[in-house]
């Protein structure tokens, strides 16, 4: 809706004020909306908005309206006038619950007129009345296409408003078609100076078709307007062709325009110095319902945490993090580049103590692999916290920090090396339902520890 002290809408003003004046439907031909102008200049400059200033400046025979009205239609219509102009200067100071009363006093002495029904009606959507609003359009355009006498500068507000009434009262469809006839009929719809090409229009009618489910028209017309305005304050044209693409089930893509959506957004927010976490936590939920679409789950995950910390109300999020998939718990082993390195518990709990010719040598042995794994992890620069080592570890890999690169491989390796022999002999002895050979089994741990003979 136009803003009550805007230039576009004091020209409205003047061409309702002009309709009425000049009959209304009743006229045999509309003037041009220049002339409409020049015609409607107010009786009574305006008021200083208060209830005695609004009083005073436009004043009415009764508050009520009078006990019968005129049967001769013109004295009956200018009998009207008086509360029309008083309901107009009530809307313009925001007073609109007044504003319609005096409308409808209006409206019984010039029923069917215009002018009044598109004056009430906007100050019925002002209100968030949207039945009302829509009854109001809805007649004052089934008026005008009888007629065809309705001054061209009010058929576009005839339908604007209807389309806000429509979308206030979820008839998306219906708001499509009454924005198109809007935007594919500049001559029977000006345009404002401040939107000559109808893009505010244009704008409302994408959105609209999003609602109503038409994703590939929204698509369409969202994609040309943000080819035309790629700009951040225009970031929700981006957003709409997001969420067209989600709804034509193109997940990839409609997740990259939400990355876009992000960043002019964000840059929005810093021009404008406003913060508006709700609109960053919406289209993050967005992202993630549609990385969850491209079977992203971690993505999904993640967006859906982003949005939750920007607005932890936000639906969306919650039920997208509720469907997205758990990650798997993180394995034990870390996977370098060029092999798998198992942490020091799990190789503790694969060398039997029995296979060593001593304690001593055992030991030995555990801290030179827990600390060829640390300093490996290191250099690796890897995260080592899942590594748990006792006192007595961490004295050995103290000692031990001084091994090569090479050393430390040579460990790995030669445990793997190990722990596969052992399974080897493991399958091979259960196939035959026999006992582990100890004697192989020693004489494996024995190459390992360095050639220490068993006693």
């Amino acid at each position: 809706m136009l803003k009550r002290s805007s230039p576009a809408c004091l020209a409205l003003v003047a061409a309702i004020v002009a309709a009425f004046a000049a009959g209304g439907a009743s006229a045999a031909k509309a003037p041009e909306p220049a002339a409409a102008q020049a015609q409607a200049a107010p009786a009574a400059p305006p008021s200083d908005c208060t209830p005695a200033g609004i009083a005073a400046a436009f004043p009415v025979p009764s508050e009520t309206g009078p006990a019968a009205w005129p049967s001769d239609a013109r004295e009956s219509r200018a009998l009207a006038f008086p509360y029309f102009r008083r309901g107009i200067e009530e809307d313009r100071c925001g007073r609109y619950g007044p504003a319609i009363g005096y409308f409808s006093i209006a409206l019984n002495g010039a029923p069917s007129t215009v002018g009044i029904l598109l004056a009430r009606g906007r100050s019925y959507l002002a209100q968030n009345r949207w039945q009302e609003a829509f009854n109001d359009f809805d007649a004052a355009i089934a008026i005008d296409q009888k007629s065809g006498a309705t001054y061209i500068a009010l058929r576009l507000n005839l339908y604007s408003g209807r389309a806000t009434a429509e979308h206030g009262l979820g008839r998306y469809d219906s708001e499509v078609s009454d924005l198109t006839f809007v935007i594919d009929n500049p001559t029977q719809a000006p345009r404002s100076d401040l939107d000559p090409h109808g893009f505010s229009y244009m704008s409302r009618r994408a959105e609209a078709a999003l609602a109503a489910g038409r994703y590939k028209e929204a698509f369409e017309w969202a994609d040309d307007l943000w080819g035309r305005f790629p700009l951040p304050a225009n970031w929700k044209y981006v957003y709409w062709r997001g969420q067209a693409r989600q709804g034509l089930n193109n997940m990839r893509d409609a997740a990259a325009d939400f990355d876009v959506t992000l960043s002019f957004l964000k840059e929005h927010i810093r021009l404008s110095n406003q913060r508006d976490d709700v609109d960053l936590a919406d289209v993050y939920a967005h992202k993630g319902q549609a990385l969850l679409g491209a079977q992203d789950w971690v993505g999904a995950r993640t967006a859906f945490e982003e949005a939750l910390k920007l607005d932890k109300d936000n639906a969306l999020a919650r039920a997208g993090q509720a469907a997205a998939p758990k990650p798997p718990p993180r394995p034990e082993q870390h996977t370098p580049a060029y092999g798998i390195v198992p942490s020091a518990a799990a190789m503790r709990a694969e060398i039997p103590a029995a296979g060593f010719c001593s304690a001593e040598v055992k030991n030995a042995f555990i801290d030179r692999i827990n600390a060829a794994i640390q300093v490996t992890l290191n250099n690796l620069d890897l995260n080592t916290a899942a590594i748990k080592l006792n006192a007595a570890d961490r004295e050995a890999l103290d000692k031990s920090s001084a091994l090569t690169h090479d050393e430390m491989m040579s460990y790995i390796a030669t445990l793997n090396d190990y722990r596969k022999e052992l399974d080897d002999q493991r399958a091979s002895q259960l196939a035959a339902r026999g006992p582990l050979d100890d004697l192989n089994r020693d004489a494996l741990a024995t190459r390992i520890s360095g050639g220490c003979p068993k006693p």
